[in-house]
């Protein structure tokens, strides 16, 4: 009976023992196979984010790339490519950054007819070789606050005419408040005005011809060396300035046109005409002592 009932007994416990057992190992595989199953899920979800992600970049990226304009002067501090502007270009005085907008000398600017570049508040530079056309009426006009400067080069001028000669553009227009005005070898064309300087600047080295009304007008003095070796030729009148202002233009090396000297004018006392050619319509009052150069 004893031997029976250990023998039952380690039976019973031999039974338990492989019953625990199995349920263990199946317990640890369901467990492993749960895990597996649930990383492999993860893992595919994370390389569908990140395939999404990469698709949103790219579409985002590609979205970027289509909306930038090369041509908008607000969001480009250069432009160095052909541009057309239907509409007058006028960038607004509170503009951020402030740093200068750059023409390049690839930069081939047209303007539709009354279609302007207003310049205010900031500072448009043109670098050698750049060229802009600009349609009937249409200006450039440098307006309260702004700042022009043309640096060509004398084997790479600046260009700046008429879109078509028998529409002429309106020129360059520097008005009393801004800030500054400097010109060098640039070749100006085809307007009514070349340039109308409201404040004094800066021209040198430069061809102002075949405008129809004037070369120039000048309505404050040049600063000394400010006004050299320019070509004023077959314009309506080279310029037109007053006789006071005249001095300012230097010698005659560096001015060989004709001055248009409109209504006359008073002369102060101790003034000298330098030795130009002079177009006069209206009286001379001579207030003081005038001295006229030779030629």
């Amino acid at each position: 009976m004893k031997i029976r009932k250990y023998a039952f007994l380690t039976a019973f416990f031999s039974l338990l023992f492989l019953a625990c057992g199995q349920h263990d190992i199946v317990e640890k595989e369901t467990t492993y196979y749960e895990f597996s199953s649930s990383s492999n899920q993860q893992a595919g979800s994370s390389s569908s984010l990140s395939s999404s992600s990469n698709q949103m970049q790219e579409t985002s990226s590609s979205s970027v790339d289509s909306s930038v304009d090369d041509c908008d002067f607000i969001i480009n501090l250069r432009i160095d490519t052909e541009c057309f502007y239907d509409e007058t270009v006028k960038i607004p005085i509170n503009r951020i950054p402030k740093s200068p907008i750059v023409l390049g000398s690839q930069a081939r600017l047209k303007f539709a007819d009354k279609a302007s570049l207003q310049i205010m508040g900031y500072s448009l530079k043109i670098e050698p070789g750049a060229e802009l056309s600009f349609g009937e009426d249409s200006e450039l006009l440098v307006d309260a606050e702004g700042s022009l400067e043309i640096s060509g080069e004398k084997e790479s001028m600046v260009m700046l005419k008429a879109d078509d000669y028998t529409k002429p553009w309106a020129g360059i227009r520097v008005r009393s408040d801004a800030r500054s005005a400097s010109i060098e070898y640039a070749d100006l064309s085809g307007a009514k005005t070349g340039i109308n300087f409201g404040k004094d600047g800066v021209l040198k080295n430069s061809k102002v011809h075949n405008n129809f009304e004037y070369g120039m007008r000048q309505n404050t003095p040049f600063l000394l060396g400010n006004f050299s070796n320019n070509e004023f030729y077959s314009n309506g009148r080279d310029a037109l300035i007053s006789l006071e202002l005249a001095a300012t233009l230097g010698a005659p090396e560096q001015f060989s046109g004709r001055l248009h000297i409109s209504g006359g004018g008073d002369v102060p006392a101790n003034a000298v005409l330098p030795g130009f050619a002079y177009d006069v319509e209206g009286a001379i009052t001579v207030m003081g002592k005038l001295k006229i150069m030779p030629g």
